[in-house]
């Protein structure tokens, strides 16, 4: 089997999607596979490779778009041709890869590795200037090239239109429940020590921890250490962490650690795990604490964290309404009871057996298997399916014509096409019909 798989900030940091991504790869080396990977690179910032290791068996295909354009890297992956294409994103910049394999015939995979709201509205309208609506007109454009769609878990399947279900699978990501058991006594002598991972990026939303951290130190009697570990660029956001610590003597207890190789080790001196980001896809961070049998504290209707808490079973989940009060509140519920910080750990543990590696790549297999028959298969071209696919490759080629300019006309296959605009509301796009095939919006309130 010959994949390529994709994922443009594999050498921008260690992030939770970069981490599958390089796994995945790595795996499928290990079997003898022939991967390609492909990532954006930056040769002045000095990331000309993936931050995290990959095998030697790889070929990398980086693409520095100072040197080649999206035309060069087509016709890269055009020339590599492999039997399938895997591409982790979740925003806007995923139709640059779609277009790169338009009119190719090669079996596309899209991973949308975060929560649809977070994808349409952070991801996409906002970085583009679009409406909402505008936003989710391109991702089902995007959508409805690929030969497969993977989901992180179930409940982001309501996001997908009903015409695109059978081409739609849900599972989490692989992760390793670990062998050795924690102790979930807190010593006397030694500090509390709670961990947060990513903490240091805007939108991982430390300060209500740090404003906890303060309540809990002036509160409670029992010396407390938070350590931060995360990987970011962004020197203003941390200048605003650190004067928050200085200017409230909470330099002895809270600790930006950055990046470390050895995560695993950090769990196991840890007693508990916070995450107070309000939009995950499936996070990594609970599902590695769960896999160490360390409960997590986290918010309650946040996609990609309530989804994996279970409130008061393998965790706790709190209001944001008063997030810093609440935090300390249950660190200290935590604190107070050995035994309920066991048996929540304990369940967590037990729960993370869902992310077993062999049913993770099993389940990766199978969408491979998925996307070549929806590719190739004549059992797709029946009629209500042939109509619909024919408007989307209308209106996507459009689109593409007008987002690349003259040099995309070679996928147009010298046919004239009639360009469709977004549209500005929900009932100007349900009463758009085309080739007698009336298309309709996921359930997203407007």
């Amino acid at each position: 089997m010959k994949v390529f798989i994709y994922c443009q900030p594999l050498a921008a940091g260690k992030g939770g999607m970069e981490k599958v991504a390089t796994n995945l790869a790595n795996y499928w080396a290990a079997k003898g596979w022939e991967v390609y990977v492909g990532f954006m690179s930056y040769p002045k910032k000095g990331r000309l490779k993936p931050a995290y290791d990959v095998s030697r068996a790889i070929n990398l295909v980086p693409w520095d778009r100072e040197e080649s354009s999206i035309f060069d890297y087509r016709e890269v992956v055009g020339n590599i041709n492999p039997d399938v294409f895997l591409a982790f994103g979740c925003s806007h910049t995923a139709l640059d890869i779609a277009y790169i394999l338009d009119n190719q015939n090669i079996p596309y995979i899209i991973h949308e590795g975060s929560n649809p709201e977070r994808i349409i509205e952070n991801n996409w309208a906002r970085p583009l200037g679009l409406s909402k609506v505008e936003a989710m007109w391109q991702r089902e454009l995007l959508l409805s090239r690929a030969d497969a769609i993977r989901l992180t878990m179930s409940n982001y399947k309501a996001s997908i239109p009903e015409e695109f279900q059978y081409k739609v699978r849900a599972f989490p990501n692989a992760f390793k429940v670990k062998s050795f058991t924690l102790d979930n006594k807190i010593s006397e002598d030694a500090p509390v020590r709670i961990i947060n991972i990513g903490g240091l990026k805007k939108n991982k939303n430390i300060f209500p921890l740090l404003e906890a951290m303060l309540i809990l130190k002036k509160e409670y009697n029992k010396s407390l250490q938070l350590s931060i570990f995360s990987n970011s660029n962004q020197k203003d956001y941390i200048k605003k962490i650190s004067n928050f610590i200085k200017i409230n003597g909470l330099t002895d207890c809270v600790l930006l650690e950055g990046e470390t190789n050895n995560i695993d080790k950090e769990y196991l001196k840890s007693d508990m795990h916070i995450i107070t980001s309000l939009s995950e896809g499936l996070s990594s961070c609970v599902a590695e604490a769960m896999c160490h049998g360390i409960p997590s504290i986290g918010i309650k209707n946040v996609p990609g964290v309530d989804g994996l808490i279970e409130h008061d079973v393998n965790g706790i989940l709190v209001s944001n309404n008063n997030l810093p009060i609440d935090l300390a509140r249950a660190i200290m519920k935590l604190l107070d009871s050995s035994e309920y910080r066991a048996k929540l750990g304990a369940q967590a543990k037990e729960d993370a057996k869902i992310f077993s590696p062999e049913k993770a790549y099993k389940n990766w297999e199978e969408l491979i298997d998925l996307a070549i028959e929806n590719r190739f298969s004549k059992a797709k071209s029946n009629a209500s399916y042939g109509i619909l696919q024919q408007h989307y490759d209308s209106v996507r080629y459009d689109f593409y014509l007008r987002k690349y300019g003259v040099k995309s006309l070679d996928i147009l296959n010298g046919e004239k096409r009639t360009y469709q605009k977004p549209y500005s509301n929900k009932e100007e796009f349900l009463r758009f019909k085309r080739h007698e095939v009336t298309l309709r919006w996921s359930e997203y309130e407007f």
